[in-house]
């Protein structure tokens, strides 16, 4: 795309030539910046998103119109611009995102994070889906906030999803563990986890000492876990097999 030729020709002049390729984009970006319009301003957020050093060179006089132009956009456009995802190579422009998205009306908030995984709205995502509150719900939620925000997990994190997983309850029914579907996710989410969490092995073995009664909904997990030297299930001994028959 011509976007992406344009971010590699930018790259590309910044290796051969940094310093004429700074003094440049800092007198350019900024004069461009200063006098641009909102819907001009708007289309910063892809750029910083591919070239975050960028925002280093900006007056903060353009850094103010960028971070406060947050606070006008629709939840809609805050999905079109991605500005989440400029959030998490910009810090600055996390509090004003976040500030954005809880006033938002529920319908409208849960739109933006299952749109837009960012590490700003991981605990969102995780006391969105733990409180579900129906089998549809879980299910839906295990697929919109647990695994598009898995990468951002981290052992703690890791370690609360699965023990209130355990913990939910609505008219004494786990919603989560019940649900149809929640199988795949939880071993699609061990997978994931395999990659970006340290000490990932102690939690799943955990989990699954405590999962007893719902055990047989998760067999696959369970054959994942045996296969990577996680969990050993208990075998039962003959003799008590034989003392149950009697």
């Amino acid at each position: 795309s011509v976007a992406h030729r344009m971010f590699a020709a930018i790259n590309a002049i910044e290796r051969i030539h940094p310093i004429t390729f700074k003094s440049l984009m800092k007198e350019e970006l900024n004069s461009l910046l200063s006098s641009a319009s909102a819907r001009t301003l708007r289309r910063s957020y892809p750029l910083l998103t591919r070239c975050s050093k960028l925002w280093n060179i900006l007056e903060d006089a353009n850094k103010v119109k960028i971070t406060n132009l947050i606070s006008k956009f629709t939840s809609d456009r805050i999905i079109i611009y991605n500005v989440p995802e400029c959030s998490d190579s910009i810090v600055d422009l996390k509090i004003p995102l976040l500030d954005f998205v809880n006033k938002l009306d529920r319908g409208e908030m849960l739109k933006v994070i299952s749109n837009c995984p960012a590490s700003a709205f991981k605990e969102m995502a995780i006391d969105t889906f733990l409180a579900s509150r129906s089998f549809e719900s879980a299910r839906q939620g295990g697929s919109d906030y647990i695994l598009r925000y898995s990468s951002y997990f981290n052992s703690k994190d890791l370690e609360i999803i699965l023990k209130k997983s355990l913990e939910n309850s609505v008219h004494g029914i786990n919603q989560i563990l019940h649900a149809h579907g929640m199988d795949s996710i939880f071993e699609d989410l061990f997978e994931h986890s395999k990659e970006n969490i340290v000490g990932y092995e102690n939690v799943w073995r955990d989990f699954f000492k405590k999962i007893d009664s719902y055990r047989h909904k998760f067999t696959q997990l369970q054959e994942l876990l045996v296969a990577e030297g996680i969990f050993t299930p208990e075998v039962e001994d003959a003799d008590d097999t034989d003392d149950k028959s009697l």
